[in-house]
C-alpha cells in the first residue's frame, strides 16, 4: 500500500513539475521575443544618432553664417523683451 501511495505521489508531483515548467517555459519565450525587440530598438536609436553625428557639417560651429543667425535672433528676443516691457504690442511677421 505505501508503495502504490508513493507512486501515486511521485505521478502527482511530476504532473505539477510539468505544468509549473511549461508555464515558466511561456514566460521564458515571452521574454526573450520582449529582449529581441528592446536590443533593436536600442541599435536603432543608436545609428540614428551616429548618423546625425556624422551628418553634420565638420566645422558647424565655426561657421560664420551661424553666429551671425545666433546673434539677429538674439537682438530680436531683446527687442520684443524691451517693447513688452515698455507696454507695446509685438508685429510679427
Amino acid at each position: 500500500m505505501a508503495k502504490k501511495n508513493s507512486g501515486v505521489k511521485f505521478i502527482i508531483y511530476l504532473i505539477i513539475f510539468g505544468v509549473f515548467f511549461y508555464y515558466e517555459y511561456g514566460l521564458y519565450k515571452k521574454y526573450i521575443q520582449d529582449k529581441i525587440i528592446r536590443d533593436r530598438v536600442r541599435e536603432e536609436k543608436t545609428r540614428e544618432i551616429e548618423k546625425a553625428f556624422l551628418l553634420r557639417d565638420k566645422d558647424f560651429y565655426l561657421d560664420r553664417d551661424y553666429e551671425r543667425k545666433l546673434k539677429d535672433l538674439k537682438s530680436k528676443q531683446m527687442i520684443e523683451k524691451s517693447s513688452l516691457s515698455k507696454g507695446d504690442e509685438v508685429i510679427g511677421q
